[in-house]
């Protein structure tokens, strides 16, 4: 029988012999309620707060207090006495759906091994990159929830494709005493079979490390870096001991400062680790960051504008988990060789030019179409980015519309990477600077033995790219049948000040010539029979600073009686104008290198 006080000289007595008055009981017992749903409550803050998180619309409403919740939870140590028995408990995973090929992996270990073999392309493959077609996520809540389906769901999208994932929410790589991941993904391997392994460890990590000895790393030292570093290798060793490839994605900015400083550390150290152990490391910070890569709330995806991230400023929405998927597909289409199922998305992928000129090795990407004939030539159109870019800009920016452009006109595009400041031009300043004859003589050539391209060649490029383009077809007369520029920075003299071109070229006041030898308006007229004979076509925005260069050369070019297109629409100086006339663009050389093909 349940006994309580009574006063503070009589003797104890049993519920039944001697009740609570009638107006103490009920407080009594709201009292004891109360703090019994408020243990629990934070003993289940995180399970809550997953459940909450897992539909948008609650999300909208309780993610925030939730959040809180788990803040508390954390606080007070309460977390840390579940921890113990979720270590006791099976890994309990999202069924998913494999669409159209083989059954779904069984979630107790049976899972299915054979695999058909991968489709041979017409096009040599780049060498050491693996065409994965058993994928397995693991991780924390983000893959356990809105980003890991996502990914899934796309990953499920290309060709011979089978996907495995295994997300457990308040996980990761610091506290194996409760969850310990350097066991669990060995054990799912050693079931599912993959060949690549996508984690996404790091949210919970911002906290101390239990060293060996029973001592404890404080985040943030460089006995903590160590020790990270140390558990991030060991989990790509032990993927790669296994037969598969690793890749780790970082985390993105959170919208509380101190703790993005902090998974900002935990990027760093994961990143070094990764690469050190022979994996591949993907950042997502830019993902769903601003420009200046703060914290983003918003994001517009597919027509829908909401919130990037749910209340608790930690994870994804659901619309903000579609974009950065999608954008994280993109960044694995490069390191990895997947096929779309639809034919009309061409696929992708990375080669690395040795060049002699440069003295060093290259890299480039390449969007060829599907289903190429062993017989079958493509005209080819090499893509220039700006200056501060690499080849990843134009994947970055405009991945979908060059799949779809490429397969729609059976054209291969080559994006190389020409430099952050290169300029594309031959320095005879800087050795190893021969930029514009590695393109002209090197790549042209590697690309030619890798894939099946015809002579038919164009060139497009924007803003430094913009100005090479034409340059270059200016001063080697046949190699190329069609040049593009957009928003090209076209006279050189206007960026007389800029010290990457002083390096290059000299002071231009010493060097007049050998700046115009670089620059597409004077070339014009040194070069009049090639400018009136190749097809040139010029898109400028409104707004852009290059405008009034760009209407100079337009006017050279009629003047030594070349036609070129010439359009000039709203815009500025910005890929948001770039892409919105690059269709235009692609369509075009498209009919003119099929024309010179005729």
């Amino acid at each position: 029988m349940s006994q309580v006080p009574i006063g503070e000289d009589e003797q104890l007595t049993t519920f039944a012999e001697n009740p609570l008055a009638p107006s103490e009981s009920p407080k009594r017992l709201l009292i004891s309620v109360w703090v019994t749903m408020a243990v629990l409550s934070l003993f289940g803050a995180h399970d809550l707060n997953a459940f909450v998180s897992y539909d948008q619309k609650l999300a909208a409403i309780w993610g925030g207090p939730t959040g809180a919740l788990v803040s508390l939870a954390e606080t007070t140590g309460i977390t840390a006495l579940r921890r113990p028995l979720e270590a006791l408990a099976e890994v309990v995973d999202t069924p998913h759906v494999v669409l159209e090929r083989e059954p779904a992996p069984a979630l107790d270990g049976g899972f299915e091994t054979d695999s058909p073999s991968p489709p041979v392309d017409a096009h040599q493959e780049p060498n050491a990159l693996l065409r994965p077609t058993r994928v397995m996520l693991v991780g924390a809540s983000s893959i356990q929830y809105y980003l890991g389906s996502e990914l899934e769901r796309r990953l499920e999208l290309y060709r011979d494709v089978t996907v495995y994932r295994s997300g457990r929410i308040s996980t990761g790589l610091a506290r194996p005493d409760m969850f310990d991941w350097m066991k669990e993904v060995p054990r799912l391997q050693n079931q599912f079979k993959p060949d690549l392994v996508v984690g996404m460890f790091g949210g919970n990590d911002t906290q101390g490390l239990l060293m060996p000895g029973g001592s404890v790393a404080r985040f943030g030292t460089p006995e903590w870096t160590t020790e990270y570093t140390l558990r991030v290798r060991t989990m790509v060793e032990r993927v790669a001991s296994s037969g598969a490839k690793m890749v780790m994605l970082g985390m993105p900015s959170m919208r509380e400062s101190r703790y993005s400083k902090n998974i900002s550390q935990v990027n760093r150290v994961t990143r070094d680790a990764t690469e050190a152990a022979g994996g591949v490391y993907i950042a997502t910070w830019d993902l769903s960051s601003k420009p200046d890569l703060e914290y983003q709330p918003d994001v517009t995806y597919e027509g829908e504008t909401g919130l990037m991230r749910l209340p608790d400023g930690v994870h994804y929405s659901r619309l903000g988990a579609k974009f950065v998927a999608e954008k994280l597909m993109h960044r694995l289409e490069r390191e990895f060789l997947f096929t779309a199922t639809n034919p009309a998305l061409a696929t992708v992928s990375r080669y690395e030019a040795t060049s002699r000129l440069l003295k060093r090795s290259v890299r480039y990407l390449a969007f060829v179409p599907q289903a190429v004939a062993p017989d079958e030539k493509l005209p080819v159109v090499f893509l220039l980015h700006g200056a501060g870019g690499s080849e990843n800009d134009w994947s970055e920016q405009a991945h979908e519309l060059l799949q779809r452009a490429a397969a729609e006109h059976r054209l291969i595009f080559i994006a190389p990477d020409g430099g952050a400041d290169s300029w594309y031009v031959d320095s005879k300043r800087l050795p190893g600077a021969q930029v514009a004859r590695f393109l002209t003589k090197e790549l042209i050539r590697d690309v030619a033995t890798r894939l099946p391209t015809s002579d038919e060649r164009g060139v497009l490029g924007i803003s430094m790219g913009g100005n090479a383009a034409l340059a270059l077809a200016l001063r080697n007369p046949g190699v190329f049948s069609a040049v593009s520029s957009l928003s090209g920075a076209v006279n050189l003299a206007e960026a007389r000040s800029r010290p990457a071109l002083i390096e290059r070229l000299g002071p231009y006041a010493e060097n007049v010539a050998e700046w115009e030898a670089n620059s597409a308006l004077q070339l014009v007229s040194a070069h009049p029979d090639v400018a009136r004979t190749l097809p040139i076509r010029l898109s400028i925005g409104k707004a852009d600073p290059w405008a009034p260069t760009n209407h100079e050369l337009h006017q050279a070019l009629k003047a030594v009686g070349s036609e070129p297109l010439f359009e000039e629409t709203e815009g500025t100086h910005s890929w948001a104008y770039w892409v919105s006339v690059l269709p235009g663009h692609l369509a075009w050389q498209a009919l003119q290198l099929r024309g010179a093909a005729q």
